[in-house]
């Protein structure tokens, strides 16, 4: 039986990206010592928090769509 883990991920996202981008992907992937999955989930914990964590942005970047 495989290992239980702690904080399950069962959702999954793709997106398409230019080769500039994957390049700068790969950069960052060799630098920071992660993967893809890693790189990805801790942009959008550095997005999130400078752009959504406080409610008056959130409700400023939901009206502005």
């Amino acid at each position: 039986m495989g290992k239980l883990k702690n904080n399950p991920r069962y959702s999954v996202v793709s997106m398409r990206i230019s080769e500039a981008e994957r390049v700068k992907l790969a950069t960052l992937i060799t630098d920071k010592s992660k993967n893809i999955s890693g790189v990805m989930r801790e942009a959008l914990e550095v997005y999130y928090s400078s752009h959504l964590s406080r409610p008056e942005k959130r409700k400023a970047n939901n009206h502005s769509h």
